[in-house]
This record gives C-alpha cells, sequence and structure tokens, in this order.
C-alpha cells in the first residue's frame, strides 16, 4: 500500500504537470460551446464509504439531472453536449480526478467511485469487500466490458481486484486502460440502461418474428395504404342468395375484377388514381370479360328448370350490378343509373 500511495502522488503530480495547457485548451473549448462552469463536481463514495467530491470537465447540460447515474436516464444522449460526446468517447472528462488523486481521495487504479445514492452498487461492493479501498481512475471491471458490464459483474471485477491487487497488477490494468481509451472498448452511451433497452427491443422482435407478426417499417405508408384499399361488398337477392351463384362463380369475378385493377394499374403506371382517363380506358377492355365471367349459372337441377324468362331477368340484373360495382371500386363513381353504391348493396 506503500508504493502504491508513492506511486499515486508521482503519477498525479507529474500528470498535473504536462496536461497544464491541454486543460486550459479544453476548459476554452467547453466554456465557449456551452453554457456552465468547466467542471464538473459530484458526491461519490471513497474509501470505506467515506463521501468525498469528485472532479470532471462538464460533458452535459447545467439542466442535465445532477445526482442520477448515467444508465439511470431515459435519454441520457439528449443532456451531452457536442464537445462532450467526444471527451465521453475518448475519457478525457475522468481527467480532472488527477486532482483528487494527488489529494489522496483516490488513486491511479482502483474500483470506480460509486455515486452518493447508488446504494445497489454499494451493496453490491460490501458482498464482494471491494468498499475498503481507494476508488480509482480505472480498475479492472473497466478494462473487462466498462459500461457493458452489469452492476453485479461490476463489483464481483471489483471484489476480485481488491484480492488479487498488487504492483504487477495495477501496472497490467494501467496499459490495458491505454489501450481500451485508444479503442473505445465498451464504451456505451447510458450504460447498462441503454443496453437493457436494446435487448428488450430485440426480444420484442424477436418475439413479434416467431409468431408471424410483421413490424412496420413505415407506418405512414401503412396508414396510406389501409386508405388506398378497396372492400368489395357481397350482394344478395331478395332470397338471401349470392347474386353470382355457386363459389367458382364469384370467385371468377372477383378475379375479373382485379385484373382489371391491374391492367389499370399497369397503364397508368401505377401512380393514376383509378378513375384516372387511362384507368378508364384499360377497364373498358375487360368489364366484358368481368360481366361474363360473373353471370349467374345454373348450379342445380332446379335452377336449370327454371322459367327461361326469368332466367334471363336475373342474368340482367347481375350484370347491372356487377357493372356497377365495377365502376364504383375501380372506376371511382358512386352511382349507376340513379341509384347509390349502398342501394346497390341492398338490392
Amino acid at each position: 500500500m506503500f508504493f502504491k500511495r508513492f506511486f499515486d502522488i508521482a503519477a498525479s503530480f507529474l500528470a498535473l504537470v504536462l496536461l497544464a495547457i491541454p486543460f486550459l485548451i479544453i476548459a476554452v473549448v467547453i466554456k465557449c460551446t456551452s453554457k456552465g462552469p468547466v467542471f464538473f463536481r459530484q458526491k461519490r463514495v471513497g474509501k470505506n464509504k467515506k463521501l468525498f467530491t469528485i472532479l470532471k470537465f462538464r460533458t452535459m447540460r447545467v439542466d442535465a439531472p445532477r445526482d442520477t447515474a448515467t444508465h439511470l436516464l431515459n435519454n441520457a444522449d439528449s443532456y451531452i453536449t457536442g464537445v462532450g460526446k467526444f471527451l465521453r468517447k475518448t475519457s478525457i472528462d475522468e481527467l480532472p480526478q488527477i486532482f483528487n488523486i494527488f489529494a489522496g481521495q483516490m488513486s491511479v487504479i482502483g474500483p470506480r467511485p460509486a455515486l452518493y445514492n447508488q446504494y445497489d452498487l454499494v451493496e453490491l461492493r460490501d458482498k464482494y469487500n471491494a468498499n475498503g479501498v481507494r476508488p480509482g481512475l480505472t480498475g479492472l471491471a473497466q478494462i473487462s466490458g466498462r459500461d457493458e458490464l452489469e452492476l453485479e459483474a461490476k463489483a464481483k471485477l471489483d471484489g476480485e481486484y481488491v484480492q488479487k491487487m498488487s504492483l504487477w497488477l495495477d501496472i497490467k490494468i494501467f496499459f490495458k486502460t491505454l489501450l481500451s481509451v485508444f479503442k473505445s472498448d465498451g464504451v456505451v452511451e447510458g450504460g447498462t440502461g441503454a443496453m437493457a433497452k436494446a435487448d428488450a427491443k430485440n426480444a420484442a422482435t424477436d418475439l413479434n418474428a416467431a409468431n408471424g407478426v410483421v413490424e412496420d417499417s413505415d407506418p405512414a405508408q401503412s396508414e396510406t395504404n389501409s386508405e388506398n384499399s378497396i372492400e368489395i361488398p357481397v350482394v344478395s337477392d331478395a332470397d338471401g342468395e349470392s347474386s353470382f351463384k355457386g363459389e367458382d362463380s364469384c370467385g371468377d369475378a372477383a378475379d375479373s375484377i382485379e385484373a382489371a385493377r391491374n391492367e389499370s394499374a399497369k397503364a397508368s403506371g401505377s401512380d393514376l388514381p383509378y378513375g384516372s382517363k387511362t384507368a378508364e380506358n384499360a377497364l373498358t377492355q375487360t368489364e366484358d370479360k368481368a360481366d361474363n365471367t360473373g353471370k349467374p349459372e345454373a348450379a342445380d337441377s332446379d335452377c336449370a328448370a327454371a322459367d327461361k324468362e326469368d332466367a334471363a331477368l336475373k342474368e340482367a340484373e347481375a350484370e347491372d350490378v356487377l357493372a356497377a360495382f365495377v365502376d364504383a371500386c375501380c372506376c371511382g363513381t358512386d352511382k349507376t343509373d340513379g341509384n347509390s353504391l349502398k342501394e346497390e348493396k341492398d338490392r
């Protein structure tokens, strides 16, 4: 412990001398790009759970929640300033803690200091006997995943560091920290909270995929498609039977109407409405086929033996109704021969 403290004093003093000018430049940039102080002060838990005030370069707006851990914020990224994003990604915002190291409140290597109100983390460190040493600028958890780790895993690594603490381990952690900072390993804005949300979203997506639920990538487009969809009503005669007798006849009539729509879309370049002139010309060529397909046919011997004159009358009515629906659904008209679309449905 004596050599550890000696190293902390020597390293922090040398760092303060070498970083004096860079600190001044960073302070000017922070001051000129956002309102508020240069340094951010916050109460943290030190050795034997004694509180102290930590120093960091300010990376968030002054209206950000002051005593809330970043991973507990719902929209942490919205509070971070433009310069702050760079400082956090490169961990430069942590460098003012060199003053805390020189004052004996922190060490170069050790568990990262918890907020005074992070009771869950403090309790977990009690569980792994990690609260009896000075907190560090970096530690074993920081080179093993950093923000990607859950609190339980961080506390367990902190306890492992206390058990294996040695000069060689500190040197190893120090140089691995430099490599991690250079590669920005383990840096996740919002920390474990952001990762938990991402995991929950991915789990919901996987569940929807397993259940065959297709998520709309463009809600506005989905709404447009819904508005443009056309419902083709089923027309019944006075006896409650389909005007197009036989399931095959109904299916052929619907197919003919669908074919008319497709030809209309091709003729109009797929951007013109069904009521356009080009669409009407395309439909004119297919209405006869739809009408002929939709003619009622005798479904059984009783229908075949029906009065020819009555059958001809029903055929004429069916043709009129089909023509009305073709016009209403495909050509944009609501009325045929003075009858409204509702009246045609009633018939």
